[in-house]
């Protein structure tokens, strides 16, 4: 059986469209995408720079970005679950032809000292909850 419509509802369905109203709100809209398409464009703008200008992956930059707006706490949460996921991902990655050319082209004025610091950092095991920022960093062995 059918409800019976209020009568609230009945004036709303009866009323006549307000054309002229809806036009103005429309064309007020134009404006408003207009002005976030400028700021999206600056904003893309922006991210190629981090790319092209200073050789840092877009899509990084972007995820930096995200992660720098957080409140510390919050920031440290997804760090922490992140490195668990890539961790529980097996994404035993290890260094690709970029960091191998990298290391190359820095060892011409390293001193013995450097290079074992950096094979020693390189071969500690990195698990998730050790793997966080500054902790991660001081606690890296160093070779004297």
């Amino acid at each position: 059986m059918a409800k019976q419509a209020s009568a609230e509802q009945v004036q709303k369905d009866m009323r006549q469209p307000n054309y002229s109203g809806s036009v103005k709100l429309i064309r007020t809209s134009y404006a408003k995408k207009d002005k976030i398409a400028e700021i999206n464009g600056q904003t893309a703008d922006i991210f190629a720079k981090a790319s092209d200008g200073c050789g840092v992956n877009r899509k990084a930059a972007k995820i930096f970005a995200g992660l720098d707006k957080m409140e510390p706490e919050m920031r440290q949460d997804v760090r922490r679950s992140l490195e668990g996921l890539i961790a529980a991902a097996s994404w035993n990655d290890g260094d690709d032809l970029v960091d191998r050319a990298q290391d190359d082209d820095d060892d011409d004025d390293d001193t013995e000292a450097d290079r074992a610091n950096r094979v020693v950092r390189n071969a500690a095991p990195r698990t998730a909850p050790a793997a966080m920022g500054d902790e991660f960093d001081q606690a890296a062995p160093t070779v004297q």
